[in-house]
């Protein structure tokens, strides 16, 4: 088939890709492992990888026996090794930078945080993968990143997601308010506290969801070298799975039918099928067969430097003040989740910072002390703290000691450099 990147990317190219940061083709960069230099950060960013794997760094189920520098152990990687991964990105510019997060100004204002947890997706427009330049160019539309593009800020975006996520976090900002209002009326009787939502990440697999992990494995398809027996076999089982699947044969170089599966995973209610397609080709049979790596899709479709960290070890990238008063609206320019969260109009977006306004991040369990305190002494294990934040998406309120523990860590973090393993 044609190359229809080649074509999109001349400098200058108007993309029309919607909710990515880019507006024109200005600044196309390799990123990833397999371009890093020095061969020391990328040990230790592998070796911060294996650390972590069973706190959510992991990019597979799969697992390889391998020597490392901790040791031979059962490593978490597909068919191509982690440090031959990497991507060609178009990166967004016209995006607003946050604010280091005056703590002090939260204390004064009697604030109260609650999580928002998303996903690792980064923002930009994907046109390669390892040495494999994409068949189309793959919208990224960011986790954290979500709010900062011009349009999402000016639209007072703060988050999107479906439909029950949303509504669980606008109840949950009502509810730590404090806020008192008449059932009958709907009429304030008190006003409620300042609401900050803060992002804590999710684990290295958590891209599946969205479009832009599908997008990216069926981009390398015709790249792949894949036969004809196999893509039938998978085509088999996927129908036993997912009902009304299209169907990956003849896709491989025939762009109208691969558009047609795109098309057929991209619907608004795909994302468990996105999920099922993903999680089937990542298995061994397959991955082995030459089926695009999933590893390798998941780490270009991820921020790259969140690669090696376990869940919640980014917390605090994007903060914003949550307009729990404000309607929803269904105009997210998102791909993949139609309902948005709002944030107070006019206020700016906020990163975690050291004292030197340097952004910095800081582990989950700072952000909610009180809540895993409470989790740890009924006996829950910290396994299953993921599920139970996004279900309950418990608050937080900000007090002097809260501040003092993250400046602690904060200044820890300088003294030993980052990154690091906690």
């Amino acid at each position: 088939m044609g190359n229809p990147v080649n074509f999109l990317l001349k400098l200058g190219q108007k993309t029309g890709f919607i909710g990515t940061g880019v507006d024109e083709v200005t600044n196309i960069v390799d990123e990833g492992l397999r371009y890093m230099d020095d061969e020391s950060a990328v040990r230790e960013i592998l070796n911060l990888y294996y650390s972590n794997m069973d706190r959510g760094s992991k990019l597979t189920t799969r697992g390889q026996v391998q020597d490392t520098d901790l040791g031979r152990m059962k490593v978490n990687v597909g068919r191509v090794p982690l440090q031959e991964t990497g991507r060609t990105i178009v990166q967004p510019e016209n995006i607003v930078q946050p604010e280091p997060l005056p703590l002090e100004q939260l204390l004064e204002e009697d604030a109260v945080i609650i999580p928002t947890m998303w996903d690792r997706s980064d923002l930009g427009v994907l046109t390669g993968v390892n040495d494999q330049q994409l068949a189309f160019p793959v919208p990224l539309q960011a986790g954290y990143k979500y709010p900062m593009t011009a349009e999402n800020f000016e639209a007072n975006r703060y988050g999107a997601s479906n439909q029950s996520p949303v509504t669980t976090v606008m109840n949950a900002a009502r509810r730590a308010s404090g806020q008192v209002v008449d059932k009958k009326t709907g009429e304030i009787i008190k006003e409620g506290r300042p609401v900050y939502g803060v992002y804590t990440n999710m684990g290295g697999e958590s891209n599946d969801y969205s479009t832009m992990v599908s997008d990216t494995v069926l981009s390398m398809l015709p790249s792949s070298k894949i036969k004809k027996k196999d893509l039938k076999e998978f085509d088999e089982l996927m129908s036993s799975k997912i009902e009304g699947w299209p169907g990956l044969e003849g896709a491989e170089d025939n762009p109208e039918k691969l558009n047609e599966v795109r098309e057929f995973l991209n619907r608004p209610e795909g994302g468990d099928d996105r999920k099922i397609f993903v999680k089937t080709m990542e298995l061994a049979r397959w991955n082995d067969a030459g089926f695009p790596d999933i590893v390798s899709a998941r780490a270009a479709t991820s921020v790259p430097d969140m690669l090696g960290m376990g869940t919640g070890d980014a917390t605090g990238r994007v903060v914003g003040r949550i307009d729990y008063n404000a309607p929803t609206t269904t105009d997210t320019q998102h791909s993949t989740y139609p309902v948005s969260i709002p944030r107070v109009a006019g206020t700016p977006l906020y990163r975690v910072a050291t004292e030197s306004g340097a952004f910095a991040d800081i582990p989950r369990d700072l952000l909610l002390p009180d809540y895993l305190a409470a989790r740890r002494a009924e006996g829950k294990p910290e396994v299953s703290d993921t599920r139970a934040i996004t279900m309950s998406v418990p608050s937080q309120d900000v007090t002097a000691k809260y501040i003092d523990d993250i400046m602690m860590e904060l200044r820890a973090q300088e003294n030993r450099g980052y990154p690091f393993n906690r």
